[in-house]
C-alpha cells in the first residue's frame, strides 16, 4: 500500500498554491460549488414531468442545469460520444497513476508537467464532473443489454447504438464506475492539507475528508437513483434523494471540519440546499404543480443563507473550553484546540493535553496534528517525526492512513535537512549497512581467489564471482564516498576506507591520504560535554528501540561502546538496554521508556546527564550521557551519547539515603582495603561506620581516615568524599564518590571541572592500591582508549595507530609492486572487446535480415494471395455465361409457350430481372479486367475474336469481343424498341426470329464455348499463378536461408578467433591472482580481524595450492558462444521449416485448388441450363416451333441426344473434382451437408444434397429425352422447376463455398502472420533480453577482469615470504 501512497503523494504532493489564499480563489472555490449544486439539482427533474406547468418552467431548469455536461452533450445528440470519452477518460488517469507507480518503484523521476496534468486530471474527474461522469457511466451499464432504441433520461433523441455493448460492456461500465469510486475517495484523501497553517476567513485546510466521503457517496448513490428510477418511481427516489441528502448536511454542520467558517457554510449550504429542492420538487409533484416547486425553490435560496449562517456559528459557540473535553473524542478536541494550535499559545502544555486524549482514544488524527504543531508551531521536526512515527499507516482507513504516510514523508523530509538526530541515526543505518557489505565482500573476495586457483575452475562460477565481486566493490567506493561526503570528519568512515583502498582496492594515495586524515585521540575539552549528539574522540553511541516489541533492544553502537564495557564487538548484539543498567534501575525502566513514549512532549530525554553503565563484569563505569529520540519505520528509537571518565582517579558507587549499595565501580571495594572486590548489597556504614548518608549534604566534599591492613601490614590513608546526585525527570540517582588523590579533589569545586578530562593523566598511580591490583587498572583504563570519532561522526572499530602505520608500511613493501597492465595485457583487453562487440553487431543483423526477409515475403504472399483468393474475375466471368444461357433459356420458353399455345415456365418479370443482372455483370467484367489481364485469355474481353452469328435472311458470321457481345446480347432483349424481342414479349407479337437466332445460336453455340473456354483458362492461369507464387516464395525463404547461413558461418569463424584472445586474458588474471594470492589472504585475514572483529575468522586455503598453479588455464569460449548463439539459427530453422511446409505448402495447396472448385461449380451450374435447353428442344424438335424447323439452313442442333449426353459426360466429370479431400477442406460443416448429405429443400429431390440432386437432373433429362415418345406436359414442367429450384440452391451454395474457401485461406494467411510475427517478436525479444545482455555481461567482464587486475597485487618471491 506505501507504493500507491507514494503515488498519490507525487500528484498533491505538499501543495504551497493551497496555502496561497485570495480573493480569487474564493470566487473559483464558490463557483466549483455552485457548479455541483446545480449538478446535483438537474438529477431532481424530467423532461416530460407529468405536472402541470412544467413545459412553461422547463427552460429554467435546464439554463440551472447547465453545468451537467452530460445535459449538454444529450442536447446536441453526443451523448454516446460523451460516453465514450469518459470511458477512454478514467482510464488514461489510471494509466498515468500506474506510469507513476512504476517510475516511483524504479526509483526514477516523474517529470513535473506530468503530475500536474494528472492532478488536474483527477481533480475535474472526482469533483468537477464527478456526478455527469458517473451518471453517463450508469446509462452505459443500463443500456448495453437494452433493446430500447433511444435513452430516454434526455429530451433530445439520443441513439443508443454506440452503448449497446452488451454483457461484457456491462461488466466493463461497472468496472470503470468502481475505478471512478476508488479515485474519488482517494481524491478526498489526499487532495486536502491537514496542517492548522492559519486562521484565515479563506483557510480551505480541514481537519479530516469524512465529510466530503460521505458527501460524494450520497451523490453516487444519487446518480444511481437517478439513473435507474427517475422514469420509473419518480416520487419514491425524491424521498430517498432528500433522505439521502440529510445525512451529509448533518454531518457537515456538526463536524466543521473546515478550518474557515466560511468554507464550513458554503459546504453546508450546497447539502442542505439539495436537499430542500428534492424536498420542493416532491412537494410539486404532489400539488402537480411545477410553479410551487420554482417558488418555493428560489425563496429558500435567500431563507438559507442566514440559516445555514446561523446554524454554523451556532455550532461555533458550542464548542466546549479545552479543559472540559480533553478526554472526549478528538474531533471534539479538535475544534476546541484548533485556534490554539494555529497561534501557539499553549506551546508543550497543548502536546501535554493532545497526548491524555491519545491515551483515552487513540487516535490517528490526535498524532498527525501533534506532528505538525511540533514542526509547524513549536519548531520542533525531530519531535514530529517522534509523534507520527509511532503510529502505523496501514489498514482499511485510506482517508486517515494516507495523512498519516503524508505526514510521515513530509516530516521526514525535514529532518534528514534539519535534525542532527535523524542524521546520525541515517548514518548508523548507512554504516551498518556498509559494514555488513564489507565484510561479506572480503569473504567473497577470498572465495573468489580459491575458486581462480582450482585445479578445473568453473568458468560461469568465475564470472558469477567476478560480477559479484565488481558489484560489491562499486556499492562499497561509491557508499564510503557518499558516507564520507555527509560526514567529512568521521574517522571511523576515513579509516575504513582508507584501509580499503590500502588493502583491497590497492590505491595508496587515496589510502594514505585518508588514512592521515584521521585524528589522533587527545583530552576532551570542557565545551565538548555540551554538544549533545556530535562527534567526540572517545564518545560512546548507543541506539535503543522504542518498538512496544522490541522495547530496549540495542539496535545499532559503536566500537567505542564495546570497548569501554568490555564486550567484544559481536557479543552486545543480542542484548537489551536493561543490561547495561544498574538491576535497581533496570527493573523498571521498560515502563520508564513506555511512560515517556506516551508523555513526551519534546525529542530530547535528557541531556548532558551524569549516569553509570554496568560493564562486563558487573561493575559500574562513570559517564555522562545525553538521549534523544527519533522516529523511523513506523516506531522511535532512542540515540545515546556516552561520554566515559574513565581517566579519572576516583571510585563510586550508587547508593540510597540508608546507605545501601545498588553498584560501584571496579575498584570502589579497595578503597576500603577489603577483601571483597564486589560489595554490591552491602551498607556503606560496614566499611565507614561514623559515615551517615542523610546527613550528608549535596555537592559537599568530606574527608575521612580509613584504616586497614595491606599482606598482614596495618595501613590507613585519608580519603575524600563527595555526595552527587543526577535527575532524570521524576527519578533521583545518588553517587558517592571517593579518592585518595589530591589533585582530582581539586576539580570537585565546580560542575564543569568535575566531568572535565582535561588535565588528568592516565597514567597517574594510585599509590595506597596493591601493586596487582594497580597494573589490573592500569590495563582497564588503557583498554578504553579508543580513537574513533571526531567531532562530526562515529566509528565501528578500534584500529589502533600502530596497526595504521604498519598498513601503511605493508602498502611500501619492497617485494610488493603497484598493479599495473602490461602492453600486452591492454592489446589483450581491447581485442577480447572488440571481438565482443562485433558478434554483438553481426548477430543484431542477421536478426534484422531475418526480420526484413519475411517481412518481404509476407507483403508479398500477402498481396498475391490478396489476389489469388479473390477469384472476382473466375466469379463474374462464370455469372455472365450464367445469365446469358439464362436469358436464352427463359427466352426459348416464353417463345415456346406463344408458338405452341403451352404454358411458359418463366415469365417476362424474370427475364426483366436476369436482365439487370446481365448488365451488372457487364460492367464488372470491364472493371475487373485489370485483375486478370496478365492472362492470354482475358483477350476475349476487348479483342474481336469470338465468332457470332446473327441472322439477317441469311446466317453471318461476325467476330467480336465478349463485352461486344454481351451488349449484343442485352440489345437484342431489352431495348424498348417494337422490333425487339421483350417489347414484343409484352405485346404478344412473335416476329422476333432474327433477335431469337442471335440469342439461341450464340448463348449456346460457339460464344458460349469461348466464355466456357475461358473460365477454365482462367482458372487454369490462376493455378499458374499461384504455381509461380509459390516458387517466388521459396526462392525469397532460400535467399533468407542463405544469408542466414552466411552470418551463421561468419559468427562462427569470427567466434573461433576468440579464444586466444579471452584465454590470454584470463591467464593474466591467473597468474595475478596466484602471484597475489598470499599477499590478498592476509590482508583480507587482518581486514576481517581488525576492522570486522572477527578475531576467530580464518580463511581456509586451497589444497595442493603450488601445484594448481602450474596449470595453465583453458576455456572454451567459442563454443560457449556458438552454443548459444545456435538457440538463434536452430529457432530460425524451425521457423522456415514449419513456415515451407506448413503453412506456406497449405497457402499453395488451398490456393491451387480454390480455381478448380469455383470453375467446377460455375460448370455444373452453366451446363444445367444447357441440359435442360437441350431437353426442352429435344421435347419439342418435331413441332413447327422446333429450332430446326425455325432455321432450317443453319441447324447445328441436329444431333440433340448427342448434346445431352455430352451434357451428362461433362457434368459427372465434375463430380471428381468435388471428391476431392482437399476441396472437401474448402467447405464447411454446413456446406458439406448441404452438398453430400442433406438439404431442406421444397422438392425430394433435394433431401440428399445438391450432389446428388444434379445426378437426378441427369437421369431426368435422359429419361425425358430417350424414352422416344411425347411426355406429358406435367412432366416437362416438374422437370424446369427442379432444375430452378436446383439453380438456386447452387447459387447459394456456390456463394458460401466460395466465402468459406476464402476465409480458410484468409485463415492461414493470418496465421502465417502471426506465427512469423511472433518468432520476430520472439528474435527481437531474444537479442534484447537475451543476446544484448548476455555479451554486453561477456564486455562488461573484459572490464571487470581488467579492474581486478588493476586492483591484485602483483606480488613475487612468494616462498619467501
Amino acid at each position: 500500500m506505501d507504493l500507491v501512497y507514494e503515488t498519490w503523494y507525487c500528484v498533491f504532493t505538499d501543495k504551497h498554491y493551497m496555502l496561497k489564499h485570495n480573493f480569487t480563489h474564493a470566487v473559483l472555490y464558490i463557483v466549483k460549488n455552485l457548479m455541483i449544486l446545480a449538478q446535483n439539482i438537474q438529477m431532481f427533474w424530467h423532461y416530460d414531468l407529468p405536472i402541470q406547468n412544467w413545459d412553461k418552467y422547463k427552460v429554467f431548469w435546464n439554463t440551472i442545469s447547465l453545468p451537467s455536461v452530460d445535459l449538454i452533450a444529450a442536447e446536441y445528440q453526443v451523448i454516446s460520444h460523451f460516453f465514450l470519452a469518459m470511458m477512454i477518460f478514467i482510464y488514461s488517469i489510471l494509466a498515468g497513476l500506474a506510469l507513476i507507480l512504476v517510475l516511483i518503484y524504479f526509483e526514477k523521476s516523474v517529470p513535473q508537467i506530468f503530475t500536474v496534468a494528472m492532478r488536474l486530471l483527477i481533480t475535474v474527474a472526482c469533483e468537477i464532473l464527478f456526478i455527469p461522469i458517473a451518471v453517463v457511466l450508469l446509462l452505459g451499464v443500463k443500456y448495453s443489454n437494452s433493446s430500447l432504441e433511444f435513452l430516454s433520461e434526455y429530451e433530445k433523441a439520443n441513439k443508443t447504438d454506440d452503448m449497446r455493448l452488451g454483457s461484457l460492456g456491462e461488466v466493463f461500465c461497472i468496472l470503470t464506475l468502481v475505478l471512478l469510486v476508488i479515485f474519488g475517495v482517494f481524491y478526498e484523501a489526499c487532495s486536502y492539507e491537514i496542517r492548522h497553517t492559519y486562521d484565515g476567513i479563506l483557510n480551505d485546510g480541514r481537519i479530516q475528508a469524512k465529510p466530503e466521503v460521505v458527501n460524494k457517496t450520497v451523490y453516487f448513490f444519487n446518480c444511481i437513483l437517478y439513473v435507474f428510477f427517475s422514469t420509473m418511481n419518480y416520487e419514491i427516489m425524491l424521498i430517498l434523494m432528500f433522505l439521502l441528502y440529510c445525512i451529509p448536511s448533518i454531518y457537515m454542520v456538526i463536524s466543521l471540519h473546515y478550518y474557515s467558517r466560511l468554507l464550513n457554510k458554503i459546504r453546508a449550504f450546497v447539502c442542505i440546499d439539495c436537499a430542500f429542492v428534492s424536498l420542493f420538487f416532491w412537494i410539486g409533484y404532489r400539488l402537480d404543480d411545477a410553479q410551487v416547486t420554482l417558488i418555493l425553490t428560489l425563496i429558500f435560496q435567500i431563507l438559507l443563507i442566514p440559516i445555514v449562517k446561523e446554524l454554523i456559528d451556532y455550532k461555533v459557540r458550542q464548542i466546549k473550553p479545552l479543559s472540559k473535553v480533553i478526554y472526549l473524542k478528538f474531533e471534539v478536541l479538535e475544534q476546541s484546540i484548533r485556534h490554539y494550535i494555529i497561534s501557539g499559545t499553549y506551546k508543550e502544555a497543548l502536546i501535554e493535553k493532545m497526548n491524555r486524549n491519545f491515551i483515552t482514544h487513540n487516535e490517528k488524527l490526535n498524532r498527525i496534528s501533534q506532528a505538525y504543531y511540533a514542526n509547524d508551531v513549536l519548531g520542533n521536526c525531530s519531535l514530529g517525526l517522534n509523534k507520527i512515527f509511532s503510529i502505523s499507516h496501514s489498514g482499511l482507513n485510506i482517508v486517515t492512513n494516507y495523512q498519516v504516510f503524508k505526514c510521515k514523508k513530509i516530516l521526514k523530509t525535514i529532518c534528514e535537512a534539519q535534525s542532527e538526530s535523524f542524521k546520525l541515526y541515517r548514518y548508523f543505518l548507512d554504516f551498518s549497512k556498509i559494514k555488513y557489505t564489507d565484510r561479506s565482500f572480503c569473504k567473497l573476495y577470498h572465495k573468489f581467489f580459491i575458486t581462480m586457483l582450482d585445479s578445473h575452475p568453473n568458468l560461469s562460477k568465475l564470472k558469477s564471482l567476478i560480477t559479484e565481486v565488481i558489484k560489491n566493490l562499486s556499492f562499497l567506493e561509491k557508499s564510503y564516498n557518499s558516507l564520507l561526503i555527509r560526514f567529512p570528519n568521521s574517522n571511523e568512515v576515513k579509516q575504513n576506507y582508507g584501509s580499503f583502498m590500502l588493502n583491497i582496492i590497492c590505491d595508496k594515495e587515496r589510502g594514505n591520504r585518508l588514512i592521515s586524515r584521521v585524528e589522533n585521540f587527545s583530552g576532551r575539552k570542557k565545551n565538548t560535554v555540551n554538544n549533545a549528539l556530535k562527534f567526540v574522540s572517545d564518545r560512546c553511541f548507543l541506539v535503543i528501540s522504542g518498538n512496544p516489541n522490541t522495547l530496549g533492544k540495542v539496535l545499532f553502537y559503536n566500537q567505542n561502546l564495546a570497548n569501554y564495557l568490555g564486550y567484544s564487538y559481536d557479543a552486545i548484539k543480542n542484548l537489551n538496554l536493561s543490561h547495561f543498567l544498574p538491576k535497581h534501575l533496570a527493573f523498571k525502566h521498560d515502563m520508564y521508556l513506555k511512560r515517556f513514549l506516551e508523555n513526551a512532549v519534546n525529542h530530547i530525554a535528557f541531556k548532558n546527564i551524569a549516569l553509570c553503565l554496568v560493564d562486563s563484569q558487573g561493575y559500574l563505569c562513570e559517564c555522562n550521557a545525553n538521549c534523544e529520540i527519533i522516529g523511523h519505520e513506523n516506531s522511535v528509537n532512542f540515540i545515546c551519547a556516552i561520554d566515559p571518565l574513565g581517566f579519572r582517579s576516583r571510585h563510586f558507587c550508587l547508593i540510597n539515603e540508608y546507605g545501601y549499595i545498588y553498584g560501584h565501580s571496579k575498584y570502589f571495594a579497595t578503597m576500603f582495603f577489603s577483601k571483597l572486590r564486589y560489595i554490591e548489597g552491602h551498607f556503606i556504614q560496614e566499611y565507614l561506620p561514623d559515615l551517615n548518608i542523610k546527613d550528608i549534604p549535596y555537592d559537599e566534599i568530606l574527608s575521612q581516615i580509613v584504616k586497614g591492613d595491606i599482606n598482614n601490614i596495618k595501613a590507613s590513608k585519608k580519603i575524600y568524599m563527595i555526595l552527587k546526585e543526577s535527575k532524570i525527570k521524576s527519578s533521583i540517582i545518588t553517587f558517592l564518590y571517593i579518592t585518595e588523590d589530591e589533585s582530582e579533589v581539586c576539580l570537585w569545586g565546580s560542575k564543569d571541572d568535575f566531568y572535565d578530562m582535561e588535565n588528568i593523566n592516565p597514567n597517574n598511580k594510585i599509590e595506597t592500591i596493591m601493586t596487582q591490583g594497580n597494573n589490573e587498572y592500569k590495563e582497564s583504563i588503557l583498554k578504553k582508549k579508543v580513537s574513533i570519532f571526531d567531532e562530526k561522526k562515529v566509528s565501528f572499530d578500534g584500529v589502533s595507530d600502530n596497526e595504521l602505520i604498519d598498513d601503511i608500511s605493508r602498502q611500501n613493501h619492497p617485494e610488493i609492486k603497484s598493479s599495473h597492465l602490461s602492453m600486452d595485457d591492454i592489446v589483450t583487453i581491447a581485442k577480447s572487446t572488440q571481438v565482443l562487440k562485433i558478434a554483438k553487431i553481426v548477430l543484431l543483423l542477421s536478426i534484422v535480415i531475418m526480420i526484413i526477409t519475411n517481412i518481404i515475403i509476407l507483403i508479398y504472399i500477402s498481396k498475391e494471395v490478396q489476389h489469388s483468393n479473390s477469384l472476382t474475375a473466375l466469379t463474374d466471368l462464370g455469372d455472365l455465361g450464367y445469365y446469358l444461357s439464362q436469358i436464352a433459356l427463359i427466352v426459348r420458353s416464353l417463345d415456346l409457350a406463344k408458338k405452341i399455345n403451352i404454358p411458359s415456365f418463366y415469365n417476362v418479370t424474370d427475364l426483366e430481372n436476369m436482365i439487370s443482372d446481365l448488365k451488372i455483370s457487364q460492367t464488372k467484367l470491364l472493371d475487373d479486367y485489370d485483375s486478370w489481364s496478365y492472362c492470354s485469355h482475358s483477350e476475349v474481353v476487348k479483342k474481336a475474336i469470338i465468332p457470332y452469328s446473327i441472322y439477317e435472311n441469311t446466317v453471318k458470321t461476325k467476330y467480336g469481343s465478349l463485352y461486344t457481345i454481351t451488349g449484343l446480347f442485352i440489345e437484342k432483349v431489352s431495348l424498348k424498341q417494337s422490333e425487339f424481342i421483350l417489347i414484343k414479349q409484352k405485346e404478344n407479337k412473335t416476329n422476333y426470329e432474327n433477335e431469337l437466332f442471335f440469342i439461341i445460336f450464340n448463348a449456346f453455340g460457339s460464344s458460349f464455348e469461348h466464355i466456357y473456354q475461358a473460365v477454365q483458362g482462367l482458372a487454369t492461369c490462376e493455378i499458374d499463378r499461384v504455381d509461380e507464387l509459390s516458387n517466388m516464395d521459396n526462392s525469397l525463404m532460400f535467399a533468407g536461408v542463405g544469408i542466414l547461413s552466411v552470418a551463421f558461418t561468419f559468427i562462427t569463424a569470427y567466434l573461433l578467433t576468440i579464444d586466444v584472445y579471452l584465454n590470454n586474458l584470463w591467464e593474466t588474471l591467473h597468474k595475478r591472482v596466484m602471484n597475489g594470492f598470499i599477499e590478498i589472504k592476509l590482508r583480507i585475514t587482518e581486514r576481517l580481524t581488525h576492522y570486522h572483529d572477527l578475531a576467530e575468522y580464518s580463511l581456509a586455503e586451497s589444497q595442493q595450492h603450488s601445484a594448481k598453479h602450474q596449470k595453465k588455464v583453458h576455456f572454451r569460449h567459442s563454443l560457449r558462444y556458438l552454443l548459444r548463439f545456435s538457440l538463434l539459427f536452430i529457432s530460425a530453422a524451425i521457423f522456415y521449416i514449419v513456415s515451407a511446409f506448413v503453412f506456406n505448402e497449405n497457402i499453395h495447396k488451398f490456393l491451387h485448388y480454390r480455381p478448380l472448385l469455383a470453375s467446377t461449380f460455375i460448370q455444373r451450374k452453366i451446363k444445367t441450363n444447357e441440359l435442360c435447353f437441350f431437353t426442352l428442344e429435344n421435347e419439342f424438335q418435331y413441332t413447327n416451333a422446333s429450332i430446326n424447323k425455325l432455321y432450317p439452313y443453319f441447324s447445328p442442333m441436329q444431333d440433340i441426344h448427342n448434346s445431352i449426353y455430352n451434357l451428362v459426360d461433362l457434368i459427372e466429370s465434375t463430380k471428381i473434382t468435388l471428391r476431392n479431400h482437399n476441396i472437401m477442406k474448402f467447405m464447411s460443416a454446413d456446406v458439406k451437408r448441404y452438398v453430400y448429405e442433406k438439404y431442406d429443400g421444397k422438392r425430394a429431390f433435394m433431401k440428399l444434397g445438391s450432389f446428388r440432386a444434379l445426378s437426378f437432373l441427369m437421369q431426368e433429362s435422359l429419361f425425358i429425352s430417350m424414352d422416344n415418345t411425347i411426355n406429358d406436359f406435367s412432366v416437362i414442367e416438374d422437370f424446369f422447376k427442379e432444375v430452378k429450384e436446383y439453380s438456386e440452391v447452387t447459387k447459394a451454395i456456390g456463394m458460401k463455398v466460395n466465402t468459406d474457401s476464402k476465409s480458410f485461406i484468409d485463415l492461414q494467411v493470418s496465421n502465417l502472420i502471426y506465427f512469423t510475427s511472433a518468432f520476430c517478436l520472439m528474435w527481437l525479444g531474444l537479442y534484447l533480453g537475451f543476446y544484448l545482455p548476455y555479451l554486453s555481461s561477456e564486455v562488461n567482464m573484459t572490464k571487470y577482469i581488467t579492474k581486478l587486475l588493476m586492483i591484485i597485487p602483483n606480488t613475487f618471491n612468494i616462498g619467501n615470504r
